[in-house]
C-alpha cells in the first residue's frame, strides 16, 4: 500500500473520481434508462432488445469501466471506493452466473393420466 504521508497526484484524483461516478452510475443509471422502455406500436409486434438486457448490460458495462478506472486511480480513496466496489459487485455476479449455469436441468413431467381437456 502506498505511503500515507504520500500526496496523491491530480491525475490519480481524477482517475478514481470518475471511477466512483461510473459505480454510482452503474447502480442507479439503469434504472433511469429510457431505453429499457419498450416501444410498442399498436398492430406491429415488438421486435428491440428486451429491456432487462439492456438494464443488465449498461450495469456490467458500467461496472467494468469503474473498476478499469479504479485499478489505474487507486492511490485515491475515491479510486480504491470505486475499484473494491466495483470488484464485489462483479465478483458476486460472476459467483451467481456460475452457480445458475451449474444446476443440473430439470426434467419434464410425463402428462396426466386422465381424461383430457379440449384446446380452447
Amino acid at each position: 500500500m502506498a505511503n500515507a504521508a504520500a500526496p496523491v497526484s491530480s491525475r490519480d484524483s481524477q482517475l478514481g473520481g470518475l471511477s466512483l461516478i461510473l459505480f454510482a452510475l452503474g447502480a442507479v443509471g439503469p434504472f433511469l434508462n429510457p431505453l429499457a422502455v419498450p416501444i410498442i406500436r399498436p398492430g406491429q409486434p415488438f421486435t428491440g432488445a428486451d429491456p432487462a438486457v439492456q438494464v443488465i448490460g449498461l450495469w456490467i458495462a458500467f461496472s467494468l469501466l469503474a473498476l478499469i478506472f479504479g485499478f489505474f486511480g487507486r492511490r485515491s480513496r475515491a479510486g480504491r471506493l470505486g475499484f473494491i466496489g466495483s470488484g464485489v459487485v462483479l465478483g458476486v455476479v460472476l459467483f451467481l452466473a456460475l452457480f445458475l449455469v451449474s444446476r443440473p436441468a430439470v426434467k419434464a413431467l410425463p402428462p396426466p393420466a386422465g381424461p383430457s381437456l379440449p384446446a380452447p
